[in-house]
């Protein structure tokens, strides 16, 4: 497993990289997404081949790698952004060559299906990257959201995860402090990588889980499921962002608690995933969970 790195800030004037790794997307949406990168004081660069589509992907597998290749190689290109999530990354993953994800890491920042890239980059690549909104997204983003995706681009270094003022300890665990490397994202997609050549294996590790749509059974039984193939074996800690329309918060909270037990912190209320605001956060860095203050603070 690669030790983390964090990738060089961008500043104003610097060039943006959209790439569609997942699903098509809706064109308005993208296109106001993109206009508020450039509000920001980017330029952003959209490739010819991004409006392809074949079924309800941004076109073929070896399309959308060549696509992200091309956007890690290109020396002119300073941060890279997703278009949208949906599904589609764990088709294309295979289809990159390793000798790109070798390459010095770039600013990479999406979620939800972008899942799959954030956590293979981080914990088989030593890239750190960017939980937070695609381009989509950025269409009807609150100012909040923006501001976040603004300095997760810009900021030498993350300090805590946001907003910690808003934090709801559902477990203390049996220590003060617990430690490990952060990782995560959708919990249905990281369901889905289980088995695969790109399952994550940290032997410490703080965990994130969101999601979408995902009925209180469905919850359930990808949390068993994972349970019952060792995902969580090193886990010492859990995050927990917005489960949008997916039922009850709080029977949710019970389905988490009884899957990691009592042993360990679980921190909640985080504005990160599929609601607004969505706020941005770092995959693959070391982060420590201080259970008297409800506190997560990263380190390098």
């Amino acid at each position: 497993m690669k030790q983390p790195i964090v990738p060089k800030p961008l500043k104003p004037g610097d060039t943006i990289g959209i790439v569609a790794p997942a699903a098509a997307f809706n064109d308005e949406k993208f296109q106001t997404g993109v206009s508020a990168i450039k509000d920001m004081g980017f330029t952003v660069d959209i490739p010819d081949g991004i409006y392809k589509r074949k079924r309800y992907l941004a076109g073929d597998d070896q399309h959308r790698a060549q696509a992200f290749e091309s956007m890690v190689q290109r020396s002119d290109i300073d941060g890279i952004v997703c278009a949208r999530g949906g599904f589609g990354t764990l088709r294309m993953i295979p289809y990159v060559s390793e000798d790109v994800f070798m390459l010095p890491p770039k600013r990479l920042i999406g979620f939800s299906d972008i899942t799959v890239l954030l956590n293979v980059l981080a914990f088989h690549y030593g890239w750190v990257t960017f939980h937070g909104p695609v381009v989509t997204m950025l269409a009807n983003a609150d100012p909040r959201t923006i501001d976040a995706f603004y300095r997760a681009l810009t900021d030498p270094f993350p300090e805590n995860m946001p907003p910690p003022d808003a934090v709801k300890i559902l477990s203390k665990g049996n220590k003060q402090t617990v430690s490990g490397r952060l990782w995560g994202g959708n919990l249905t997609t990281l369901c889905h990588m289980v088995g695969t050549p790109y399952a994550i294996n940290c032997l410490e590790s703080i965990l994130f889980l969101e999601d979408r749509g995902e009925a209180p059974y469905r919850i359930d039984r990808l949390l068993v499921h994972m349970h019952l193939a060792g995902t969580f074996d090193h886990v010492k800690g859990v995050l927990l962002g917005s489960f949008l329309d997916c039922g009850d918060m709080d029977h949710i909270y019970e389905l988490i608690l009884e899957c990691f037990g009592d042993e360990i912190p679980v921190f909640a209320g985080y504005d990160c995933g599929h609601a607004l605001p969505n706020y941005v956060f770092p995959v693959g860095i070391w982060a420590e969970m201080n259970t008297d203050v409800g506190s997560v603070t990263f380190s390098k």
